[in-house]
């Protein structure tokens, strides 16, 4: 009877839980989609076409080369499914993503009710689900939810949940003497690895595996096989060398195109950290904000000096905690849990300083210990009620208040600027909505253009607005507008802000997408290839696209065959370089020299281009396939 009552209290708590997740997002799921989720979903012309075979579906899948290292398969997919289910329209993205979080925050109350006995035998009963509610209507996570990009990392965490909760019962298991089954331990290898497929943030998994033994699973060394312990350490070593091989390859060229260098990034995300803190503890709305690129560097240990004070900060927080491990083990897990899992994101790795969405799992070690914090000061049942439905009232309304925002990217962007008016893309952001209502009213097209001003005076590199500002000065054909911004755009410091805006020109135009005006195209190009300071890298990359720009837009491929020519000659390894040429050349008739150069590149291919390279690879077979047609 004492069971079924239990079970049946569970099930109304799991309901209550499920439905104010939903009641506090739902206003926002009717929302536009907005910035990034535009060139991975929206433009992705990979994801229009998945539902026309297996193979499309998989060059789909595939198509988030540049996301990250490994292309984020599983979240692509799940974009392509959801396009090839209901289009475009991106209500039906953000209800997956909303569903999808509602599922993490039933994971989350698993994973607290396999932990909080661990860590606080005294806490009660329903601490557990009280993590996982706060959790779950906590206002920094609702980016994971309403911005659908950003399903990444909550497809991501909902496998790492899983692996969490099963490793940590394989476990218990073993402390009762009883063996864990083989088919859990494979079970957990192939939910990690879908959790990695989703984001590589999955990586952080390690990292929680080693501190729930250490800390979750206390003393239980001895029930740990010889075997499990090798493959924890194996799966520790391999994330090192993962990110060794990936900070060779990606790490430091990425810095060439930011503004921080390394050092400068590793020393401002100590900032960052509390920012995050911040958001966590005291989740006031004026607080939280699309963008977070307001944020000062810092230059050095004193520039500012707050960058000193947060480094002291984190390394006092993190000694105190270690020292109170054994008394307050909630305190070292909840602290530890945190800095781990930003560990990736939150260090060397060359993205932008801060995003809410990057607290989506490690705030939870923040929530986690401050729940327990709370319930240990607050000696009666009666107070730890009355806080705990202070602090859920409180996050439910700061969440229903920004997801309202939400439902219009216009009103969003507008009132984060009011709170942030030092964010250059909050600026840029306006600038373009703001253009886009305008039509033919002066007043809403002037804000437009104030807006794309304060963000080009704002950004450390101005790429974004200057290249809104110049397409929209030719779409209205503005000649005295263009004319004055080429030699801005040409004069920027960063040789890659010129090459971006004159690649994005042609795309534009050359697939068109917007007003075709050549004239503009070519003073441009020609500016930028007499800059005598233009880096050769940059140089030969405005040389290609000026070539397709010849190809596409003039029609002259003899002009684009020259140039590509004497590109290849000097990057002759250079696939989708020659590829390029392959198509002027199929352009030009020259069907057999086509044919000849394409199975030249494909030829040279590494294996894993069929995962990571499908879009040349398609290109490749159409150069070849036209030759059979033949």
């Amino acid at each position: 009877m004492m069971t079924e009552r239990r079970a049946a209290v569970r099930a109304l708590m799991g309901l209550g839980l499920l439905a104010a997740v939903m009641l506090v997002y739902l206003p926002g799921v009717g929302g536009g989609f907005v910035f990034d989720d535009y060139h991975t979903i929206v433009d992705n012309l990979a994801l229009a076409d998945a539902d026309k075979s297996l193979s499309a579906l998989f060059d789909a899948a595939m198509s988030g080369v540049g996301t990250g290292p490994l292309a984020r398969p599983l979240a692509m997919l799940s974009f392509a499914l959801n396009r090839a289910l209901t289009g475009l329209a991106p209500e039906p993205f953000k209800i997956t993503n909303l569903v999808i979080h509602a599922l993490n925050a039933l994971l989350v109350w698993a994973l607290m009710a396999r932990i909080v006995p661990s860590l606080a035998p005294r806490a009660p009963r329903a601490s557990a689900w009280l993590i996982a509610t706060l959790w779950a209507l906590h206002p920094i996570n609702l980016t994971s939810v309403l911005y659908v990009v950003q399903r990444m990392t909550s497809l991501s965490a909902t496998f790492v949940l899983l692996t969490l909760v099963l490793y940590i019962d394989a476990r218990r298991r073993q402390l009762r003497g009883l063996p864990a089954p083989r088919a859990w331990w494979l079970l957990s290898a192939g939910l990690a690895l879908l959790a990695l497929l989703a984001k590589e943030t999955a990586l952080s998994l390690a990292f929680y595996l080693l501190l729930i033994e250490w800390l979750v699973i206390r003393g239980a060394r001895t029930t740990m096989s010889a075997t499990l312990r090798r493959r924890l350490g194996a799966l520790a070593l391999a994330v090192l060398v993962a990110s060794l091989w990936y900070f060779v390859r990606e790490v430091e060229p990425g810095y060439r195109g930011r503004e921080f260098t390394l050092g400068e990034r590793v020393l401002s995300e100590a900032r960052v950290m509390f920012l995050y803190l911040r958001l966590l503890l005291v989740p006031t709305p004026d607080a939280f904000a699309l963008f977070h690129d307001y944020l000062a560097l810092s230059r050095g240990w004193l520039q500012p000096p707050t960058t000193l004070l947060a480094v002291v900060g984190l390394a006092v927080i993190s000694a105190w905690a270690l020292a109170r491990r054994e008394a307050r083990p909630w305190l070292a897990f909840g602290w530890a849990w945190f800095l781990l899992g930003h560990l990736l994101e939150g260090s060397i790795i060359p993205l932008e300083l801060a995003h809410e969405h990057r607290n989506y799992l490690p705030g939870l070690g923040v929530l986690t210990a401050g729940t327990l914090a709370f319930a240990e000061l607050l000696a009666t049942p009666r107070r730890r009620a009355g806080a705990a439905a202070l602090a859920l009232l409180l996050l439910a309304a700061v969440t229903f208040t920004r997801a309202t925002l939400w439902a219009s990217p216009s009103a969003l962007v507008e009132s984060d600027l009011r709170h942030h008016p030092h964010s250059p893309r909050l600026w840029y952001e306006a600038g373009r909505l703001r253009l886009e209502a305008a039509g033919q009213d002066a007043g809403r097209y002037a804000a437009g253009i104030t807006a794309l001003e304060q963000a080009a005076r704002l950004a450390p590199i101005k790429t974004l607005p200057l290249s809104a500002l110049l397409m929209t000065a030719i779409e209205r054909g503005d000649r005295a507008a263009v004319s004055r911004l080429v030699p801005l755009i040409v004069a920027q410091p960063r040789d890659t802000v010129g090459e971006e805006i004159f690649r994005g020109l042609v795309i534009c135009q050359g697939y068109g997408r917007c007003r075709r005006d050549t004239d503009s195209v070519q003073v441009l190009a020609n500016a930028l290839l007499a800059r005598k300071d233009l880096s050769i890298a940059s140089r030969q990359r405005v040389l290609e696209w000026l070539a397709v720009f010849y190809a596409r837009m003039l029609g002259d491929s003899a002009a684009a065959i020259t140039i590509l020519e004497d590109l290849v000659a000097a990057q002759p390894h250079n696939a989708p370089l020659k590829t390029r040429l392959a198509e002027a050349h199929a352009s030009a008739g020259n069907q057999a020299r086509a044919t000849a150069l394409a199975s030249e590149v494909r030829a040279a291919l590494p294996w894993s281009a069929r995962f990571m390279q499908r879009g040349l690879l398609i290109r490749l077979s159409r150069l070849t396939s036209a030759a059979h047609d033949d």
